[in-house]
């Protein structure tokens, strides 16, 4: 149900006190379209990005264990291989007093 029909028909329910089944049952189905929706995009965009392997998560907390004495944090680690490249992804929080320019020499 588009907007501007879901405000006409909460107006004729308002003027004339009256619901009508079809329409509340019509907002249920647009509910559930919307909800299925998201769920198949939800799942869709996490099966792009794989958690790590362990041994790859070993190696990367050893490469990021310098940086995390200097108070750097990480996490939601994901990689995914395509066409023989491994791809990562992080979440990479410096400490606040930290410039863009300090953040960006590491």
């Amino acid at each position: 149900m588009s907007g501007h029909r879901l405000v006409c028909w909460l107006a004729s329910v308002q003027c004339t006190h009256r619901l009508n089944a079809r329409s509340i049952v019509a907002c249920l189905v647009a509910a559930n379209i919307v909800w299925s929706g998201v769920g198949i995009v939800r799942s869709s965009v996490s099966g792009l990005m794989i958690d790590l392997a362990i041994e790859d998560q070993n190696k990367l907390q050893k490469a990021l264990e310098p940086y995390t004495e200097s108070g750097v944090q990480y996490h939601a680690l994901r990689t995914r291989n395509q066409r023989g490249v491994s791809l990562l992804s992080l979440h990479l929080l410096v400490p606040r007093r930290w410039t863009v320019q300090r953040g960006h020499r590491y």
